[in-house]
């Protein structure tokens, strides 16, 4: 019996997340590879995962167990209507919709119904197991973790085996199979309850007094369909002490502090998924890193015998809360260290809540609605991040924000103050730390480059001690948390120079800052996607990644002497420096998906690029591969890439179908030119194997040495490839030493719109 539901409620665990990344891959494409695809996406699953929650409570209290389990099996076989899931239709969302929206109308199509039943599995099954009389039926939360272990499953063998070894055709009808195993184990399950329920009527004797102490309350059988089974005794775990829940407490007061605990660790998770894959790209393997701490943080603390002490977990957090500012500074912090600090600080937080929940759990009788509470608090998370968030604030403020809401809800200790407490003293210590973090920007003004790194660690080091003085009084704590936040996010600002401009939407935060009191810099996350020198006058010369003296000067300068470049498409924007290479008489199209970089690039207060434009210049909004996609054949001479640099990169215009649609294009002498100048990913394996199935020439050159007075006239390192049908066809890079063949990989599948593997070009 009891490996019956373990096995079912297992299942529909890996199922449940295996459809999450496996819907979000196919529909990331359509957004342009954007960050926030995947938190809209979370935001949906969330969603409906509390109505899945909702449906098993409501059900199983109006009809009983019983008679609800009938319905359930009919409700089962509704998912067969949508079944294998698929993606009914042909573009994504046109410039005048809303990407969000767009998003939830398309997932809601897809996977709403088969989503909404498989979620409902879980606690269905938990609350089905109590009527079975099961020695272990009186407190049945231990399935939970049965569900976390199969999520954990899902999540970290589809980036490792599924993603590398299937596309997402197979992925769809292995999916299909699974689903159908899990309505048989559903009816399984069900016939067991149905059994023991009608012996239990039969024969109602009183619980064996042995079985009671093994299980430390008894499971109550009920004798008619719409009875709910409830344990004589709550589970023997410690509830949350101060007024907030537990013995004795108001039901709404319980039922609010179970949704702030997990509101506060659904935000923070994908507050941490945003500032991962912002910076390298938007792909399931990134998506799971966060996902698999917060549900092993579940698994942990509903555990039997929990591996981690919450003790330890609620003493160290606010160590890992006060060190986490070091990680945000990426132009100082390596990747491999950034990303584990993140992460580590994000679990420690998420065992620490989700540690609070399982103190704070009900009796079984009340399985369902404790489900349905966790599950809202979950799914306003979710819509925070997701929905309000880039409406509500111009950076992402909601991480440090949830943190410190994180240490307000920690549990304060012996001899802790109430989290209600504010004192004078409080509001004194506020102030002092505000204080401290203007100085600290203020201060910053004075300090050589050199000065920045000891004297900001000196600054922030005194505050932190005296901020970690506060650990057992929440509301004081919370509060300098904050003041710390701001005073690391202000200083780190400070030290590149002036914000001008600072945006946010769908596509993530855009900042217009000045450097040097010469240029004026777009950056996107933590990557500078273009600049510009503006004083003492705006000057049309191509800088950044676009030197003349670097590879793409070496391929525009050398094509437009050795034949005549008329039309010229540009996939990405940026602040438009690559119209700095535009001559009388060419046609540049540039296409951009993300509406603020257009205006922000058509402001010529910011920059000037496309205004001075020698040649003509346009600019197309939408996805690039979909917008091209209407342009004649045989219309351009040649078509930039330039969309790769460190920011989210979109793997859907690296593909073999995206290949051939931009050979279309080009006229029969075109040239494709890609920029792959990348801090985390090596895309030349990824692009050989492109150009050898297409029987395409390939040449690449890396500009990595930067002289001192390059670098003070702003040129980054670059990196670019280029492809043609002919070697001919590159004009004098065949002969240019500099240029080179990229080696291809032995082995190395072409990526496809149903296949692709950041894996395997990722730089650790």
């Amino acid at each position: 019996m009891l490996l019956l539901y373990s096995s079912a409620i297992f299942l529909s665990a890996v199922l449940l997340f295996s459809l999450e990344l496996m819907v979000g891959k196919m529909l990331l494409p359509r957004c342009g590879g954007a960050a926030s695809v995947w938190n809209t996406c979370m935001v949906f699953f969330q969603a409906v995962l509390l109505l899945g929650y909702a449906y098993a409570h409501l059900s199983t209290r109006l009809l009983g167990a019983r008679r609800q389990a009938m319905v359930h099996l009919a409700v089962v076989l509704l998912p067969w209507l949508v079944l294998p899931v698929l993606f009914r239709g042909q573009s994504g969302p046109t410039p005048d919709q809303n990407p969000s929206l767009w998003l939830l109308l398309q997932l809601t199509a897809m996977v709403g119904l088969p989503f909404l039943v498989v979620s409902a599995t879980t606690p269905l099954l938990q609350r089905w197991f109590v009527q079975t009389g099961h020695v272990d039926s009186g407190d049945p939360y231990f399935l939970y973790s049965t569900s976390n272990v199969g999520s954990l499953l899902a999540l970290l063998s589809y980036p490792f085996l599924i993603e590398p070894g299937l596309g997402l055709l197979r992925q769809k009808h292995y999916w299909t199979a699974g689903y159908a195993l899990l309505s048989v184990l559903i009816l399984g399950c069900a016939t067991v309850m149905w059994l023991a329920s009608r012996q239990s009527r039969k024969q109602p004797l009183a619980p064996d007094p042995s079985r009671l102490a093994a299980v430390g309350t008894a499971a109550q059988l009920t004798t008619e369909d719409n009875s709910e089974a409830v344990s004589p005794h709550p589970s023997p775990l410690r509830a949350p002490t101060e007024g907030w829940s537990g013995e004795g407490t108001k039901p709404l007061r319980q039922r609010l502090y179970w949704i702030c605990l997990a509101f506060i660790p659904s935000s923070l998770m994908l507050g941490v998924t945003t500032h991962i894959a912002t910076d390298i790209a938007s792909v399931p393997l990134l998506w799971v890193m966060p996902l698999v701490l917060y549900l092993l943080s579940f698994a942990i603390v509903f555990a039997r015998r929990p591996i981690l002490s919450r003790g330890l977990m609620i003493a160290v957090m606010p160590f890992a809360v006060l060190l986490l500012p070091a990680f945000f500074d990426q132009s100082t912090i390596k990747f491999w260290i950034a990303v584990p600090g993140h992460l580590l600080t994000f679990f420690i937080v998420a065992m620490v809540c989700h540690g609070e929940l399982a103190s704070s759990r009900p009796e079984a009788g009340r399985l369902t609605e404790f489900y349905l509470w966790m599950s809202l608090g979950g799914v306003i998370g979710g819509i925070f991040n997701a929905l309000v968030a880039p409406l509500v604030f111009s950076w992402v403020l909601e991480y440090p924000l949830m943190l410190a809401a994180a240490c307000f809800f920690r549990p304060a200790g012996k001899g802790g103050a109430s989290r209600t407490t504010f004192n004078r003293r409080d509001a004194a210590w506020l102030a002092v730390l505000i204080v401290v973090a203007w100085t600290v920007v203020e201060l910053s003004d004075l300090l050589s480059a050199q000065e920045h790194l000891l004297v900001g660690a000196l600054l922030y080091a005194v505050p932190a001690l005296i901020c970690l003085g506060f650990n057992n009084r929440p509301l004081r704590f919370a509060f300098g948390i904050t003041a710390l936040y701001l005073t690391a996010y202000l200083y780190v600002n400070a030290q590149f120079g002036d914000t001008l401009l600072a945006k946010r939407n769908f596509y993530g935060v855009k900042r217009v800052r000045k450097e040097k009191n010469r240029f004026h810099c777009l950056i996107n996350g933590n990557i500078i996607h273009g600049l510009q020198e503006m004083y003492p006058r705006p000057s049309a010369k191509p800088l950044g990644y676009y030197y003349r003296s670097g590879p793409l000067g070496d391929i525009l300068n050398g094509l437009n002497e050795s034949k005549s470049l008329n039309r010229v498409a540009v996939i990405g924007l940026g602040t438009g420096t690559i119209a700095a290479y535009a001559r009388p008489g060419q046609h540049y199209t540039f296409y951009e998906i993300d509406p603020m970089v257009i205006r922000l690039a058509n402001d010529p207060g910011l920059f000037t690029y496309l205004t001075q434009c020698r040649g003509r210049c346009d600019v197309i909004e939408g996805d690039a591969r979909l917008q091209i996609a209407q342009a004649p054949d045989g219309r351009f001479d040649a078509i930039i890439l330039d969309a790769f640099s460190s920011d989210s990169i979109p793997l859907h215009l690296l593909t073999q179908e995206a290949l051939q649609l931009y050979c279309r294009k080009l006229k029969p002498d075109g040239v494709l030119v890609f920029h792959i100048s990348n801090r985390y990913l090596n895309l030349r394996p990824a692009l050989a194997a492109l150009a050898e199935k297409n029987h395409l020439v390939c040449l690449a050159r890396d500009d990595f040495q930067v002289s001192d007075e390059e670098d003070r006239n702003a040129k980054y390192r670059s990196d670019y490839l280029v492809m043609a049908r002919r070697l001919s066809h590159l004009g004098d890079l065949s002969k240019n030493p500099q240029w080179t063949r990229p080696k291809s990989r032995p082995g190395f599948r072409v990526w496809t719109d149903d296949y692709s593997n950041i894996l395997s070009v990722m730089e650790w």
